[in-house]
Order: C-alpha cells, then structure tokens, then sequence
C-alpha cells in the first residue's frame, strides 16, 4: 500500500456518518416527575462500611473530604486488558466499593439520565436498563 492510498483509505474511514461513541460534560438529572419515590431522599446517599466494619453515610451534594474519606476505605480498581484483569497505577489510579460493601438510594433509572443516554448512545432504541456494578472513585487530579 503506498501512502496516498493509506491516506485515502484514513480519511475514507473518518468521514463515516456517525462517531462510533462521543459523550462528555455534565448532565444535571433529576427525578422522573411521577415517580414514586418510596421515601426515599431526593438528594442521594450512600452507605458503605469503613475498613473498620464501622458505617459511614455520604449525603449528596458532599464534600471533597466526604469523597476522600470514601477512597480511603476503597479497594484498587482493576481495568481490563483483553482476557487479563491489571492494577497499574501509572495508568489508572482509579479505586472502587464492591456491590456489596455499599448501598445507595440513587439509581440511574429512576431520572431522566437514562433517556438522555438513550438518545446519545443507543438513537432509535426504545428501551435501555442500567445496574449496579460497583463504585469507582476516582483521585481528584485524575479527572482534571
């Protein structure tokens, strides 16, 4: 292949109609408007165990010595590599909470977030579900 044709061919391959995934910003969800929320806190919260055993509660909005305390009782997150499962902290420093070493009242489908993520990510598709898989938590200088 020469390098006119390789060219030809990346740009052939950029030009494509629609981006295979581009999602980025901020998203203010709120609550779907008739749903029954069961007395359950508008504002989220989770609950989650300390390394102690002892129970801890963040309240949202928090702050960001709420967020550390939470990292601080957190384990180190693996990221995939193809079949592999990897720690590398020059890479991703992120940490996580087990689903069961944590509760939360929030849950995405319960606020119009879900269909905000329908019509970016999924166009035309008439239903998406979301579960919980764990909490990551990230380093504040990881997200800048």
């Amino acid at each position: 292949m020469t390098q006119m044709e390789f060219f030809e061919k990346l740009e052939k391959s950029l030009n494509c109609t629609t981006p295979t995934f581009a999602c980025g910003g901020t998203v203010v969800s709120r609550p779907i408007a008739d749903y029954d929320n069961h007395g359950l806190p508008l504002d989220p919260v989770i609950y989650y165990d300390n390394t102690k055993g002892q129970p801890q509660k963040i309240c949202f909005p928090t702050t960001v010595e709420e967020v550390e305390k939470l990292a601080s009782n957190c384990d180190l997150a693996s990221f995939g590599v193809g079949t592999e499962e990897r720690i590398d902290l020059d890479y991703r420093s992120a940490q996580k909470l087990d689903p069961s070493k944590f509760a939360t009242s929030f849950h995405p489908n319960n606020t119009d977030i879900m269909e905000t993520i329908k019509q970016l990510l999924f166009p035309g598709t008439i239903y998406i579900s979301a579960e919980l898989y764990k909490l990551n938590v990230w380093p504040l200088s990881d997200s800048l």
